[in-house]
């Protein structure tokens, strides 16, 4: 379960990662295990996806790494950047907190000229297909004015035991995802790691719902609804650890070759 920064948001692995930040002490390094299982279901059929993956974190740096596709991503906080490796290819791109905030601006602005566009062109339209487009077109305004709003979060009282740790139920709901989250404050004490935000891309109301949650998470259902097309994704935490974690760990694989941002899927 690999995180991608760019075109590919995957917003369960940064918000799982986000919560191993928000709950790991400064002086404590922290290893964990994941599994992430993947059920999609479209009109074309359905599929299940199994991914592992391990991570490292430290108070300045982080690191997470995909066993399943061997690609890797580490944040670099002394630095301002983040890496994406492909082990795969020996290869890996490199962009900086600027240059992602940046990318969100864009992204911002290339959405709203889309939608002037599209304005435009349904008004030499036929009626019929008029009215298809305004439907439409008014579906992508209502998500993305959904987006612009922090997520609802819910602490349900309810409590469980995983991995030998008490954890507690937090549910959520932004837009057409919802989460369900099974968090424990046993393993490590709770300290504000909203300085990686910038880092796993995350930015504006998404960020200010995971800050409401406290603890580390041990077990996170999402779902999500879209054009006919399910998904759940169960990610579960396998293995916790806190142990001494080498800097190297955070560098580059020597011999591997830069590629621009972006063009390294």
């Amino acid at each position: 379960m690999q995180i991608k920064l760019h075109s590919k948001f995957n917003f369960l692995s940064w918000g799982v990662i986000i919560l191993f930040l928000f709950t790991t002490p400064v002086w404590a390094d922290l290893y964990y295990e994941m599994t992430s299982t993947e059920y999609s279901s479209t009109p074309g059929g359905e599929t299940t996806k199994v991914d592992y993956e391990k991570g490292y974190i430290k108070s300045d740096r982080m690191k997470s790494e995909d066993l399943t596709n061997k690609e890797a991503t580490i944040i670099r906080l002394d630095k301002g950047l983040v890496w994406e490796i492909d082990h795969n290819r020996k290869i890996y791109s490199q962009v900086t907190f600027a240059e992602l905030e940046e990318l969100y601006s864009q992204q911002e602005a290339t959405m709203k000229e889309s939608q002037e566009h599209m304005a435009e062109m349904m008004e030499s339209l036929p009626p019929e297909q008029r009215a298809m487009m305004e439907k439409h077109m008014q579906q992508a305004m209502e998500m993305q004015a959904a987006t612009s709003k922090p997520p609802e979060v819910t602490k349900t009282g309810k409590k469980d035991k995983i991995l030998g740790y008490t954890c507690q139920q937090y549910k959520m709901s932004w837009s057409n995802m919802t989460w369900d989250m099974w968090v424990s404050e046993e393993i490590v004490p709770e300290i504000d790691f909203s300085k990686f935000y910038k880092g796993l891309g995350m930015v504006g109301p998404l960020a200010e719902g995971f800050s409401e949650v406290n603890g580390l998470p041990l077990k996170m259902v999402v779902e999500t609804e879209a054009a006919g097309t399910h998904s759940r994704t169960t990610t579960e935490t396998t293995k916790v650890k806190t142990k001494k974690i080498s800097d190297d760990e955070f560098e580059l694989p020597k011999g591997y070759t830069e590629v621009p941002y972006g063009q390294g899927d």
